[in-house]
Order: C-alpha cells, then sequence, then structure tokens
C-alpha cells in the first residue's frame, strides 16, 4: 500500500509539473518589421494584460505573476514593448501608437481578440488610456498602479521632465534603446494622452502611492490627481500605505489582492 502511495504520489508530481510547463509560453510575435517577445501563463478565464513602467520589460510582473496563478484561472500576459528586453524595434515608425498597433496585431496573432483585463504601473498607465480608448468594449476592467495622469503630467510637465535627460541621450540609446525613443517621443505621449480620456464604462481600480515619485508640490499634486481620478465614477481609489511609486514591489500583497478582486468581479458578470 505504501509502494502504491508513493508512485501515485510521483505520478502526481510529474502531472502537475508537466501541466504548469505546458501553460507557459515564451514567445517572440512577429508584428511586422519587428517582433515582440511574449511570455504567457495560459488558463481559461479572461485574460490580464499587464503593461511596464516606463524603461522596464515585462519581467518586472514576474513575481505579481506567481502569486496570481494559484489564485485566479486567468490568462496572465506579460510582454516587452519595443526596444526593451528581448523585443525588437523598428526605429523608422516608432511612437506610442505605432507601439499600440503592434500590440493589438500581436495580441490578434495570438489568439486573444476578445475581453481583457489590463494592469499597467507607472508611465505603463499611458499604453493602458490608448488601449482602453481604442477597444472599449474589449476592456473589462483595469488596475491601475500610480500611473501617468493628464491631470498632472501636462505638455508643459513633459517638457520639463525630459529637459535633464537631453544631454544624455546618446549614452541612453547605447544601453536601452527603448528608453531613448519613450524619451525621444515623451512630448507627443503626453499630448496625446492630454486629448484622450480613459472610457467611463471601464471599472478601474486606482491604487496611488503614499510616497509620490515627486517632492513638495508635484508630489502633492500627483498624489491628489490619483485621488481625483480613483474617485471618478465606476472607479475605486485605494491608497498603498507607506509604500512608494513601486507599490507592486512595496506592497505586493495589496497589488494581487485587488488584481483578484477586479478579476472575479469582470469574470462573474462575463463567464
Amino acid at each position: 500500500m505504501k509502494v502504491l502511495n508513493a508512485i501515485l504520489l510521483f505520478v502526481l508530481i510529474i502531472f502537475h509539473s508537466f501541466r504548469s510547463y505546458s501553460q507557459t509560453v515564451d514567445t517572440l510575435v512577429n508584428v511586422g518589421n519587428y517582433k515582440l517577445h511574449f511570455n504567457i501563463y495560459k488558463n481559461s478565464g479572461i485574460p490580464v494584460l499587464f503593461e511596464s513602467g516606463g524603461g522596464h520589460d515585462g519581467a518586472v510582473w514576474n513575481e505579481v505573476v506567481k502569486k496570481l496563478r494559484d489564485s485566479v484561472n486567468a490568462t496572465l500576459i506579460t510582454y516587452d514593448r519595443a526596444g526593451m528586453g528581448k523585443s525588437g524595434i523598428d526605429t523608422n515608425d516608432i511612437d506610442i501608437l505605432s507601439e499600440i498597433n503592434g500590440l493589438e496585431i500581436a495580441l490578434k496573432k495570438l489568439g486573444y481578440t476578445n475581453n481583457i483585463l489590463l494592469v499597467a504601473h507607472s508611465f505603463g498607465g499611458v499604453y493602458a488610456t490608448l488601449f482602453s480608448a481604442r477597444n472599449k468594449n474589449r476592456v473589462k476592467g483595469a488596475v491601475l498602479i500610480d500611473v501617468t495622469l493628464p491631470c498632472y503630467m501636462t505638455p508643459i510637465r513633459a517638457k520639463k521632465a525630459t529637459e535633464p535627460y537631453k544631454k544624455e541621450l546618446p549614452t541612453i540609446k547605447e544601453k536601452s534603446i527603448g528608453t531613448y525613443y519613450l524619451l525621444v517621443n515623451y512630448e507627443k505621449s503626453i499630448d496625446l494622452l492630454s486629448k484622450t480620456s480613459f472610457p467611463s464604462n471601464i471599472p478601474a481600480t486606482v491604487i496611488g502611492a503614499d510616497f509620490p515619485p515627486f517632492k513638495g508640490e508635484n508630489g502633492i499634486l500627483w498624489k491628489s490627481c490619483q485621488k481625483t481620478f480613483g474617485e471618478l465614477p465606476r472607479h475605486n481609489y485605494i491608497l498603498a500605505e507607506k509604500s512608494g511609486h513601486y507599490i507592486y514591489l512595496d506592497d505586493p500583497e495589496l497589488v494581487t489582492n485587488e488584481i483578484i478582486k477586479l478579476y472575479r468581479q469582470t469574470s462573474a458578470k462575463k463567464e
């Protein structure tokens, strides 16, 4: 009997390992003149797409994804934006709209053409806003973690924010071509954000940092902006107490719990 139990346990371990491995996809998707790198944990539920902050690739979400795997039946999708991580870039056609177009092409090729939930941090919120505006009937909810919002980052502030980096651009280009083009196109991206509203039909959880990424009056305004946006109809504002801008690192339990909560609300309506 003990031998049989041991054999059954061994089989279960092997099966579980094979099942986990078979559900994880690491792939490059051709979106025209370059390829985007995706890591996908496949499951049966509504896909959750993660947008990283400026200068980061999809790997920053690894720990959050690990925590979510055991809690929801969602397909979890992280990716590297153009020129970041393992993704390529088309330097002849690179701005935020061409990037979103590339993302849409990739999602279609991967078979994710229906409902989707977004999770975004910092400058990733600009991508999330523009993607949602273009796909307002597909995006069923968003968790926005201390994201860049037009009530704080105006075109004038964008110009001031990029000014200190102009002399460093050649060095930045050598180290990270994706970050280089993010900075080069920053003012244009923020100008577009200022003209685009996050769709009012999409429920959003807005998690604001207790210690914002700016000091003094700018920090107060950033924090106030998160709260104001989070208190709009269909939105839910949460202050991440004692957390800095990288809330998913300072308080990963809060972030994962809020993703789970919104995911379950969304799934209850759609599945």
